[in-house]
């Protein structure tokens, strides 16, 4: 599972200072045993019209959203539609925002990978100002808008733009095994323990039992969710302090009795 949240990165694509107020979140998770990506998005600030929505191929926003460079383009292919055989793995195609300027949606595309040679984790998202013509626009002058239809679908300005970043589940492990009590109140707990592996996601400080509601938290509250795909650092245990000397009668009380076999 990966994240990307995206905004302005304080420049325009020309790299002038500015705020478009596009901002956003995009999560990403492999289904199919990894031969598809499922990629959820929420894009807000959307002026009403289509815009080109692509992986680019690096996360670099020293000048803002302009140096994320290219269409994340490793097999040297054409810009096109995302159903087309001769496209980049970044084309993505259009959003389209309602009347109240957000884009809601889901794709499923199966050349996005989260792992293995061409992952684009560490790349970025971009949304851009215009519609993309899917390649199939004027190209007789690349490299200039408008007119470079196979290599960016003239999609125009770049208005928003964020890493794309893997967001780790964590594992917790809860002992169900029965807890042996004596009528002497000594507790016996070297009966054998069944430890079921229940895997969670936790994000922003709270456990989650799925995907799709890490998914809803993050949409509800995107501020806080390029942080929360920061690896969190585990705390270091601490070395058990020894127990205070306990007096003769108590140790004695404490002893613990093997427990006999053969019991559940």
């Amino acid at each position: 599972m990966a994240v990307c949240e995206v905004g302005p990165a304080g420049k325009s694509c020309d790299g002038s200072s500015g705020d478009t107020g596009c901002t956003g979140i995009i999560n990403f998770e492999e289904i199919d045993g990894g031969a598809a990506t499922r990629m959820t998005y929420e894009i807000k600030g959307l002026t009403p019209g289509k815009h080109g929505f692509h992986v680019h191929e690096k996360a670099d926003f020293s000048q803002g959203c302009a140096s994320a460079g290219p269409h994340y383009n490793p097999h040297g292919k054409t810009h096109g539609a995302p159903e087309d055989e001769e496209r980049h793995v970044g084309d993505l195609g259009n959003l389209e925002p309602g009347a109240d300027g957000i884009a809601k949606g889901e794709i499923i595309d199966t050349l996005i990978k989260l792992s293995g040679e061409f992952s684009i984790i560490g790349r970025s998202m971009m949304v851009h100002a215009d519609a993309d013509d899917l390649g199939t626009g004027d190209h007789t002058e690349p490299g200039t808008n408008g007119k470079t239809s196979k290599t960016t679908g003239n999609a125009g300005a770049r208005i928003a733009c964020g890493e794309i970043k893997l967001l780790q589940p964590s594992t917790t492990v809860f002992a169900s095994a029965p807890v042996y009590v004596q009528p002497s109140s000594t507790v016996y707990t070297s009966a054998p323990v069944y430890a079921p592996t229940v895997t969670k996601y936790t994000w922003n400080g709270q456990d989650f039992p799925s995907m799709e509601a890490v998914t809803a938290a993050m949409m509800a509250n995107p501020a806080a969710a390029a942080a929360a795909a920061e690896p969190q650092e585990s705390p270091k245990e601490e070395a058990p302090k020894e127990d205070a000397e306990q007096p003769q009668d108590e140790q004695k009380t404490r002893a613990v009795k093997p427990v006999k076999k053969g019991c559940c």
